[in-house]
């Protein structure tokens, strides 16, 4: 069994990286149209790299997900029904 707070940490994470890179995407672009074409392109590299972590962290997501699904067994849910 997963533990839960790897998977709290990467659905955190999971959704926080895409604004990091849309922020430090913008404040890269900003810097370029200023004429500051150095820190633009460091800017640029760096929301690269988080767009990477990004992808790497889904994937681990999908595959932590699957593995905990797997370890759950044939066990059906329990049903709690107010009948």
């Amino acid at each position: 069994m997963i533990s839960r707070r790897v998977l709290i940490v990467l659905i955190s994470a999971a959704v926080v990286l895409p604004v990091a890179i849309c922020v430090v995407a913008g404040v890269g672009y900003l810097l370029s149209t200023m004429q500051d074409k150095a820190a633009g392109a460091v800017l640029g590299h760096v929301a690269l790299a988080l767009g990477i972590l990004w992808g790497i962290n889904l994937i681990l997501l999908l595959v932590l997900q699957a593995v905990n699904t797997l370890s759950q067994g044939d066990h059906p849910p329990d049903r709690h029904s107010g009948e």
